[in-house]
């Protein structure tokens, strides 16, 4: 899966075309509204390899549904993501309490010891959140894509059937490691001027990569609609 993944970005007769595109989209991310699209062009190359089509990448089009479901994709990562930055405000508050316990003066030892150690184990615990959290982000979106509806990125029914997906699982691990190789590429180029334009080419590379490996891993995965589940347990009652 890994060796496809890396090939399918440059699939196909308009793959410069295509890449110079997400790359260039990439690029004026800084100014957040094109990351829009290239949030949702990924959503789109999810919901096509899923569904069998791995010829080549979708073309730049159709703009605003692009641009919409960027911006849905934007929703669940920022919902999932409250959780975690929720835990780690909390650990950083922790270290302040012995100071405004103290009323600005010096904390005694015992109360700066104890704010101490409740930041660190709860800034620890909201680290393995975030893991967590960096697991279900991604089957979050792969429902939101199979299903075409954002309540799905949301339902718990849904995550356990691709969370617990042996094909998600493995398509995760590739989408983390080709997210990490043009990580770690793009930071070695960013070192020079030019590195750096060119830095922005391959994290979009690579997202398209990744968004590949997870429609992949969920390609043989049978969707099942909530209003079906219901019925299925209206039924056994």
């Amino acid at each position: 899966m890994f060796e496809e993944a890396i090939r399918y970005p440059w699939k196909g007769a308009d793959n410069v075309k295509n890449v110079a595109i997400g790359g260039i989209l990439t690029l004026l991310g800084v100014f957040v509204l094109p990351m829009f699209f290239v949030l949702g062009y990924g959503l789109e190359v999810i919901r096509r390899v899923s569904r069998g089509d791995v010829a080549e990448p979708p073309a730049w089009e159709d703009w605003g549904t692009l641009f919409v479901d960027g911006l849905k994709v934007f929703v669940i990562s920022v919902v999932y993501s409250l959780i975690p930055a929720a835990l780690v405000a909390f650990a950083v508050f922790s270290w302040f309490v012995p100071v405004v316990a103290s009323n600005g003066g010096e904390p005694s030892g015992g109360l700066a010891a104890l704010g101490f150690l409740v930041g660190l184990v709860v800034f620890l615990l909201s680290m393995l959140v975030a893991l967590a959290f960096a697991y279900v982000v991604p089957a979050a979106v792969a429902a939101f894509a199979r299903t075409d509806r954002l309540g799905a990125a949301f339902s718990p029914s849904q995550l356990r059937s691709i969370g617990g997906h042996r094909g998600f699982a493995v398509a995760w691990v590739v989408a983390f490691a080709v997210t990490l190789v043009a990580s770690a590429i793009s930071g070695a180029l960013s070192a020079t001027g030019i590195g750096a334009i060119l830095g922005a080419f391959v994290v979009y590379y690579g997202t398209i990569a990744a968004a590949y490996a997870i429609g992949e891993g969920i390609s043989d995965l049978p969707v099942v609609a909530e209003r079906e589940e219901v019925a299925i347990d209206e039924s056994a009652a």
